[in-house]
C-alpha cells in the first residue's frame, strides 16, 4: 500500500490548457484533458493515445445515489493496461478528482 497527496494526482499541465497529469503505478505519466469535439474528458497515456474516456450525461437517480456520467475504459487501446488494478483504481479516482477541480476552479 502506497499513500500520496491527492494533488499529486491532478498536477496541471501548462501544455495543455484545461488538463491535468499524474504519474501511473507504472511510472508513466497520464493527462485528463477536455475534449476538443464534445463534453467528454479524455484520458491520455504517454504516448498521447485516448485510453478511457469520461462522459457526462443527464442527471439520473438510482437507489444507491445520482449518476452524473459515465467512465470508459478502452480495454484494447494503448499498453492495453487500463483494466489492470491499480492503473483502473488510478483512472477511477483522478477522474473524479478532475471533475472536482475544473467545477470549483482549481
Amino acid at each position: 500500500q502506497n499513500t500520496l497527496p491527492m494533488s499529486n494526482l491532478v498536477r496541471a499541465d501548462p501544455r495543455v490548457f484545461g488538463s491535468r497529469v499524474f504519474d501511473g503505478p507504472d511510472g508513466l505519466q497520464y493527462r485528463w484533458r477536455p475534449s476538443p469535439t464534445n463534453a467528454d474528458i479524455l484520458l491520455q497515456d504517454a504516448n498521447g493515445v485516448v485510453i478511457a474516456f469520461f462522459h457526462p450525461t443527464s442527471p439520473t437517480r438510482h437507489q444507491i445515489g445520482d449518476v452524473y456520467g459515465e467512465l470508459h475504459l478502452l480495454r484494447n487501446a494503448g499498453a492495453g493496461t487500463v483494466m489492470h488494478p491499480p492503473i483502473m483504481d488510478m483512472v477511477t479516482v483522478t477522474a473524479m478528482l478532475f471533475r472536482f477541480c475544473a467545477a470549483n476552479n482549481l
